[in-house]
């Protein structure tokens, strides 16, 4: 396997960042920035799908693809004038999706990617067959994992649903402000001093730990505090914690605690709201009111906004005006949302296994670790047009092809779905019409069947 410099098989470009004032909603062609489409024009600067690492900002060497005809921002490295004589797009995308730009990115507080640092990046090559294959499983192998993350966010947009149909004939009755029915809490200070006093490390939710609907506990940090503070920001079950401040679309972001951690405080910027009017309000209802577009709309009404920053207080957050239904309603929820969460638990469980098979897939791969077969190859060149089925197929993954045909069935040899089995067959049309494949006389069955020619 040979090694390239990235310089060597591609040209990477920043292109002329167009404003958001240019953006057209109608426009036909999408607008790519740091992360991903952020807009519409009309015009474009790449007729070809494009690799796109972003330069700027906290996600700085994220590499995203790029539709055909669409227009790229300057947020964004565009890879362009792709060697398709040494290298593959899709090859080269998934090499990059799995490679540490740690050393190609600079700057400490606004980290960024130039065009000079990726000269860093080296890139092993294995011939275009190879590459064609890994592109091809890969992209297959990424299929499942998106599969799951719809999954999962259908089963969101299924709860949201269910609760817009049960309760918004509620909103704007019986009225309760959230200060008489929870008690609401902001947390601890960081960065204080004691000056003697006892003290001891406790785990803590910091504001990146609190996600719109999810904990994210990739990272678990520690503070000092007394244990008469550890008392007072405990975390209990079914507390809600919110952001007092983010993005405006954000407001209003939080999740229920679930008692994923023992001993556990929360950060100031964090609120805590722990109702105590269990008779009248269910946490698990609260969460839904609080995150709904209702909730989402007062926060928006009443934050103090700066600079794209928008933010609650205490004040505002106490003042909230819950809609209170019928409790045996809030409850009748409640119970349809323990059950679809326990679906997502093993989705998540799922995805978590998903995302570490594609993650040691790719880095077999790319360590030239990764074994054919005729089965492997097969199903790989199925997920492909007849073109590239042509260009790539072996003499065994023909064959391979014809011995499934033959038992006319899915059976011990079958194909993943029937999809494919269908898909099969039109390539045997073809192979036939190219003359890479006969028929044939057999005197044990009495019938035609294929052979290669």
């Amino acid at each position: 396997m040979d090694i390239f410099n990235l310089f060597d098989i591609t040209t990477p470009k920043q292109w002329k960042t167009i404003s958001s004032g240019d953006f057209d909603v109608k426009g036909k062609y999408s607008v790519y920035g740091a992360n991903g489409i952020i807009g519409k024009t009309n015009s474009y600067n790449h007729e070809e799908e494009t690799i796109l690492i972003t330069c700027r900002g906290a996600t700085c060497g994220s590499v995203n693809l790029s539709e055909p005809y669409s227009y790229v921002n300057g947020n964004a490295m565009a890879l362009d004038k792709v060697d398709e004589s040494k290298v593959t797009t899709k090859y080269l995308y998934h090499f990059l999706k799995q490679y540490n730009f740690q050393n190609v990115i600079t700057g400490s507080a606004q980290p960024q990617i130039t065009r000079e640092s990726l000269r860093k990046v080296e890139v092993p090559l294995p011939d275009l067959e190879t590459q064609n294959k890994i592109g091809a499983i890969l992209d297959k192998a990424k299929a499942i994992v998106d599969k799951r993350e719809q999954t999962i966010a259908k089963y969101d947009e299924l709860l949201r649903a269910t609760f817009l149909e049960m309760f918004l004939k509620y909103q704007g009755t019986n009225i309760i402000s959230l200060v008489d029915l929870a008690d609401i809490k902001s947390g601890l200070t960081k960065g204080k001093e004691y000056l003697g006093k006892s003290t001891r490390m406790v785990a803590y939710m910091r504001v990146a730990n609190v996600q719109d609907g999810f904990l994210d506990l990739n990272e678990i940090k520690e503070i000092e505090a007394t244990e008469e503070e550890i008392e007072r920001y405990n975390l209990a079950v079914d507390d809600l914690l919110l952001t007092e401040g983010g993005d405006p679309d954000k407001l209003g972001r939080g999740t229920l605690w679930k008692g994923e951690i023992d001993d556990c405080i929360f950060q100031n910027h964090i609120f805590r709201v722990r109702v105590k009017e269990m008779e009248l309000l269910n946490p698990i209802f609260l969460s839904f009111q609080v995150s709904s577009l209702y909730g989402k709309n007062y926060f928006l009404k009443a934050a103090k906004q700066t600079s794209g920053i928008a933010s609650i207080n205490s004040t505002q957050l106490k003042a909230f005006p819950v809609y209170v239904p019928p409790l045996e309603m809030q409850y009748k929820f409640s119970q349809i949302v323990l059950k679809v969460e326990k679906i997502k638990a093993m989705l998540f469980s799922m995805r978590k296994e998903t995302r570490q098979l594609f993650s040691a897939l790719s880095q077999y791969s790319f360590q030239g670790k990764l074994k054919f077969n005729s089965a492997v190859d097969l199903e790989i060149l199925l997920e492909n047009d007849y073109e590239f089925f042509k260009k790539n197929s072996s003499i065994q993954s023909i064959q391979f092809l014809l011995e499934r045909l033959e038992k006319d069935e899915l059976n011990d040899k079958k194909f993943y779905d029937p999809g494919s089995y269908d898909k099969a067959v039109r390539l045997l049309f073809e192979l036939l019409k190219d003359n890479k494949v006969k028929q044939v006389f057999d005197k044990k069955t009495s019938g035609v069947k294929f052979a290669i020619e």
